[in-house]
Order: structure tokens, then C-alpha cells, then sequence
């Protein structure tokens, strides 16, 4: 019904009115007023239809919704989220990939695994992300955010505002005395040794089970070698306890040859067992824990190497061992200090 004047009926819930030019709609029974953004009779007379059709009709609404879109998608019918999933990790590489097939394994991902996307609604995203873990919440946002900026969604299941917020248990490096602990209950040499080697030079596990006897420069007092992750080249100093370990490995080839092929899932198992009997009070990191400090000075002639010095933790950081690291900070001038000194 199309009246110059505004005229309230109860046949239907939405009227049509035009103001300077511009149709309108308004719903009787809160009396809100919308502009159609329209000046032409005909489209104005169709929004008004749908909107008092869909109404009438409200089960119908999300089939009729289907039916305009497959014409755009004809895949959109039948795709569920484990297939969103699946096109995920053909996009990535390397650990990266590995570490998505592990992540879409979670059980709460269970509950919308084989659920259409045009059907999950909010409370089933809920649902799940309180059935599982932060890891969880942190996948299935970008999970969530590829469906939608694929256009497989046509609106999002969750605003941004309602997701709940990221909250990650406290982290913190290991202190000596845990260290200590380590080395106490580890009764492999060669685990010994590598535990050894992370306390000094603070790197990731994969890095430090990869090193080789070649990396190692006796004369400079050197170890240099590239980082897995980013294929940088990093370069730092040996110390006497350090080069105490070090003697006891090969001399040719891994410095860990046991260590260097396995999976970085198994490495990481294999050292939650000793860890299990360490007393600790919070999570900790063993390895790629120590905070990086963005003024170090570099030591030693690098024109050679043509590389840069791993930097080491700053004078600020607490319960590491820093002794081995040689490395002076530009805001203090000192050399970080042991936490036992």
C-alpha cells in the first residue's frame, strides 16, 4: 500500500511513505521509521513486500536466502566448516601447515564440523568456544575470518564484539634453580647436554638440536648458525661453561644427532616427562624464552660472517642465565648478569 499520507493498517506490519522525494518504511507497531534509499515506485513497492513477507513467513526466510545465493555459489548449499578447514591448509607450508592439522583435531570443533555455514548461528559458535580451549577461540576466529572474507559467508556468525577475548596463561622464563631441577632428574647424557646448550644460548629447541660441530669457530669463540623459523643468520659468543659442553659433543656433523630428525612435537614431549617431577609454580618456556633487548651491541669482527649476533637478554630481565652471552646493552653499558651473582 503506497499513501501519500501515512496510514496505519493492520494488514500489514510495514507501511510506505514518501517524504521529499524519498520512500520510506515504517513499522506500526513501534512506529521507527527507515529510509528505503530509493526515489523509484517500484523498487520501494518491492522492499516493502519482502519485509512484510518475511514476516509473515519467517521459516521461509533463510531457504529463500539459500536459493538467491547458490545461483552466486553453487557450492554454498553443501559447505560445511570441515571443508572450510580442509582449504585452509592447502593454502599453507612447512610447520605451519602441520601445526592447522593439528589444530582443526580439536574435539570442540566437533560440534560445527560438519554443520552448512549459511546454518551456524551464534550461540553454536559460543557453544563451541566454551566447550574448548584459547586455542580454540584463537583457530576458529580465523577460521571464522576466512569464510567471510572468502565470501562463503554473506554476514558473520559472530560480531567482533562478541567473541570472547583471548586470555593465555601467565608465561615466564626458567630460573636456575629449576634449571638445576632439570639437570637433576635427566639422566641422559646427551639430553643433559642439550638442556645445557638452551640455558646458555637461549634459542629454539629446533635451532639448538640442529647445530653441527662446523657452526662452531674455537678461535673467534663463536657459534653461528641459521635460524630455522626465519632463515636469518644469528651469531653468538661462547663462554668457558659453555665451551665445556660443547667439548663433550661429536666434533663432526649434529652437535645432537639423536635430537637433530626428530618431529619438534615429539622434542617437546620428550621434555615434559623430566619436567613433570620440577616443582614450578607457573608455565614456563624452556626454550625461546628469554626477552630479546632491541639495543645490543654486536661483538666480535662480523665482516667476515656477514652475519649478526643473536641478541641476548637485556639488564632488565630477571631469573636468566645470561652468563655465556657476552653481549653489553646499550642503555646500561654492562654485560647481564648472572642471577646467582
Amino acid at each position: 500500500m503506497i499513501q501519500n499520507n501515512k496510514t496505519r493498517t493492520m494488514k500489514h506490519q510495514f507501511i510506505l511513505f514518501q517524504r521529499a522525494g524519498i520512500f520510506y518504511c515504517e513499522d506500526t507497531g513501534t512506529g521507527k521509521q527507515t529510509s528505503l534509499r530509493t526515489r523509484d515506485r517500484d523498487q520501494a513497492q518491492r522492499l516493502l513486500n519482502a519485509k512484510n513477507e518475511a514476516l509473515r513467513q519467517p521459516a521461509m526466510n533463510l531457504q529463500i536466502a539459500q536459493v538467491y545465493l547458490h545461483h552466486s555459489d553453487p557450492a554454498l548449499a553443501s559447505r560445511t566448516w570441515q571443508k572450510v578447514m580442509e582449504h585452509i591448509i592447502t593454502t599453507k607450508h612447512g610447520s605451519t601447515q602441520a601445526r592447522w592439522r593439528s589444530a582443526i583435531k580439536d574435539k570442540a570443533f566437533d560440534l560445527i564440523r560438519h554443520r552448512r555455514l549459511l546454518e551456524s548461528t551464534g550461540e553454536q559458535f559460543l557453544t563451541v568456544l566454551h566447550t574448548g580451549t584459547v586455542a580454540t577461540n584463537l583457530y576458529l576466529r580465523r577460521i571464522h575470518h576466512y569464510a567471510v572474507t572468502m565470501h562463503w559467508l554473506p554476514w558473520p556468525v559472530l560480531s567482533k564484539l562478541h567473541w570472547p577475548p583471548l586470555v593465555y596463561q601467565a608465561k615466564r622464563a626458567i630460573t636456575l634453580d629449576e634449571h638445576w631441577q632439570l639437570l637433576a632428574v635427566e639422566r641422559s647424557p646427551v639430553r643433559r647436554a642439550f638442556y645445557e646448550i638452551l640455558w646458555h644460548f637461549g634459542g629454539s629447541q629446533t635451532d639448538m638440536a640442529r647445530l653441527t660441530a662446523e657452526d662452531i669457530d674455537w678461535q673467534r669463540q663463536t657459534i653461528a648458525y641459521r635460524r630455522h623459523k626465519s632463515g636469518t643468520m644469528a651469531v653468538q659468543a661462547i663462554g668457558a661453561e659453555v665451551a665445556a659442553v660443547l667439548r663433550t659433543l661429536p666434533q663432526a656433523g649434529y652437535l645432537f644427532p639423536t635430537l637433530a630428525d626428530i618431529s619438534p612435537s615429539y622434542r617437546g614431549h620428550a621434555f615434559v616427562s623430566p619436567h613433570q617431577t620440577v616443582e614450578v609454580e607457573t608455565p614456563i618456556f624452556f626454550a625461546d624464552f628469554t626477552p630479546q633487548c632491541d639495543e645490543q651491541a654486536i661483538i666480535g669482527d662480523t665482516t667476515d660472517f656477514g652475519r649478526f649476533l643473536q641478541p641476548a637478554p637485556c639488564h632488565a630481565v630477571t631469573n636468566v642465565c645470561s652468563r655465556d652471552v657476552a653481549l653489553k646493552c646499550r642503555r646500561c653499558k654492562k654485560v647481564p648478569l648472572h642471577p646467582c651473582q
